[in-house]
């Protein structure tokens, strides 16, 4: 289980994060300065806005190195953080299930 993020831009994509990932997503966010406060605690289908998340794309862009530690591995490869800032800016927002 986690929090899956559909995009409210059918052509950006979305993502999956499992609890532990939306954890450190949260705490990610907090430390670079943006609001947690739209970021769900259960997958309730709560929308986070597009300048919540065009703001997460450019922190995730500034750390790479960190966010690929988290979250490399079987599922997004070796170095997700590229694609995720880009997956995460083009959404339009998302919808948090």
């Amino acid at each position: 289980m986690g929090i899956e993020l559909i995009s409210r831009n059918p052509e950006g994509g979305g993502l999956y994060y499992n609890w532990e990932g939306w954890r450190w997503i949260r705490e990610f966010a907090n430390a670079n300065g943006i609001s947690p406060s739209e970021f769900a605690e259960s997958n309730d289908g709560d929308e986070l806005s597009p300048a919540t998340c065009r703001a997460l794309a450019t922190a995730i862009e500034g750390h790479q190195g960190e966010y690929n530690k988290v979250f490399a591995g079987i599922h997004y490869g070796r170095a997700p953080a590229k694609k995720h800032a880009q997956t995460w800016r083009e959404s339009d927002g998302f919808e948090q299930w």
